[in-house]
């Protein structure tokens, strides 16, 4: 079979073509990193002039220049290429996307999984070839894979048959998701000796489960990183428009401003891995949660001072602010 995978986060690349490769099943993958070149891609223009036309294709929904819903729109529209399967593949658990996948033609709606792609890419196989993928074996580490129909309902996970019903967000304390963290990693915090300074947390629209564990890597990160003194690490949370803004604070190493806008796919390539292991850990983890909250993240440093790591959860309206907070700059 040939894909035509149509995503522009590198590191979700990356992770679907490592997942392949452990995968006893033969699929010729193409990457397209935008709307406008899966187009052209699947037109034969330009430089894909003769590219073979792939058996189905792996649509993200949050593109550039043209997002999923649009190149979606136009390949059902168009009479050559209506017939292509489209297996939308995106984070987003919002059931009007989902609904609006499935007007649109698609073929089955895949949420990503947070970490590891193996299981998710042996269910889409399984679905688009059931009797060729029945007997491969699947020895992962990865999230559970989940395929939805237009209602919400799930009708696949791990590459079985499943009932139930997506669970969606709902009001949760944003302290008791941080003390659960804390206290996940008291015997880090006991060794490190680290300050533990917090502010007054929210209640806030979101997934308590998911909030520890975005807690848990980045506090985590910042023990680890305490450059072998005393450590203090501040966790605070404010108000901006419609969203809260978290913030988690530490004293630790310092990272050159230059890398900041690469920080959450790139981090493990620096040569801050050598110096200080596990560096950039779970960090593309702290991306896909808070993508899957629909909020966003990054991170600020300054010569000589301290790091933070910044995270946006909107309101029940739904909504987040698309630029940073004044004073608090994306890098």
């Amino acid at each position: 079979m040939k894909a035509l995978l149509v995503e522009d986060n590198a590191t979700d690349v990356t992770l679907f073509r490592v997942a392949l490769e452990s995968i006893p099943a033969s699929l010729d993958l193409s990457v397209a990193d935008d709307g406008e070149q899966a187009l052209e891609y699947l037109h034969g223009k330009g430089v894909y002039a003769g590219a073979a036309r792939p058996d189905f294709i792996l649509l993200d929904l949050n593109l550039p220049r043209k997002d999923g819903f649009e190149v979606l729109g136009e390949l059902k529209s168009d009479p050559h290429l209506r017939l292509i399967p489209v297996i939308v593949l995106t984070s987003s658990r919002s059931p009007e996307e989902i609904a609006r996948a499935y007007d649109l033609q698609a073929a089955a709606y895949f949420v990503k999984p947070l970490s590891g792609y193996d299981r998710v890419v042996h269910s889409i196989l399984k679905f688009m070839d059931p009797g060729g993928m029945q007997d491969l074996p699947l020895e992962s580490t990865g999230d559970v894979a989940i395929l939805v129909d237009a209602s919400g309902s799930i009708l696949m996970a791990n590459g079985e048959r499943a009932s139930g019903w997506l669970p969606g967000p709902g009001f949760v304390s944003a302290g008791a998701a941080l003390d659960q963290a804390l206290d996940n990693l008291r015997p880090i915090v006991r060794e490190s000796r680290a300050e533990i300074v917090r502010g007054e947390m929210p209640t806030v629209t979101s997934d308590h489960a998911l909030l520890v564990q975005l807690f848990e890597i980045l506090v985590g990160n910042a023990l680890r990183f305490c450059g072998g003194s005393r450590a203090w690490i501040e966790i605070t949370a404010r108000r901006w428009e419609t969203a809260w803004v978290f913030c988690v604070r530490d004293n630790g190493i310092d990272v050159d401003l230059k890398y900041f806008d690469r920080l959450l796919h790139l981090f493990r390539h620096l040569h801050l891995r050598e110096s200080y292991p596990g560096a950039g850990s779970g960090l593309d983890v702290c991306e896909r949660i808070v993508e899957r909250l629909g909020g966003r993240i990054w991170a600020e440093t300054s010569p000589g001072a301290s790091a933070a790591f910044f995270f946006t959860v909107p309101d029940d309206s739904g909504t987040s602010p698309s630029e940073p907070p004044p004073g608090d700059g994306a890098a």
